[in-house]
């Protein structure tokens, strides 16, 4: 299982560590507001390791958390970090096109912009299962203003 993976994509999504049962509720609360789906504060405790559990998360668990972070699903966010994600071929260059017009065009308020920060998040986890594509990405987005930061 990527469980310690998913950990630090909650910690990476929502900014700030989850050593504490506040820090639970929060995060509880928040993936609600995100996703209208309810995760119990006991349940991120066990995930989080800050309680004992005698069994792994459940499927509908792991969904739910993947969910949060932007994902449609548990097993997407698994083949993503295991590279299963069907690599483009020559199509690369209408994609990468696309995803630099995508970093041009979208507005960005300030650095805290969630709409931005969640399409720069997704772009990132694309990257890393589709490495062919990276330098090109990297080369046309360093010369654009959001590339440069906001």
């Amino acid at each position: 299982m990527h469980i310690a993976h998913l950990q630090q994509e909650i910690v990476q999504v929502f900014g700030h560590p989850v050593p504490s049962f506040s820090d639970c509720t929060r995060l509880a609360e928040a993936i609600f507001e995100k996703t209208g789906l309810k995760v119990s504060v006991n349940t991120l405790r066990r995930f989080f390791n800050l309680i004992a559990a005698k069994y792994p998360p459940s499927y509908n668990t792991l969904t739910i958390l993947a969910k949060a972070c932007g994902y449609q699903s548990y097993s997407e966010f698994v083949q993503l970090w295991e590279g299963k994600v069907t690599r483009p071929g020559s199509e690369d260059a209408g994609l990468l096109k696309y995803m630099v017009s995508l970093f041009q065009q979208v507005p960005v308020a300030n650095i805290y912009d969630e709409t931005f920060n969640h399409i720069v998040h997704l772009t990132i986890m694309y990257l890393r299962s589709n490495e062919d594509i990276v330098d090109g990405f990297q080369k046309k987005i360093a010369r654009t203003k959001n590339g440069q930061g906001v």
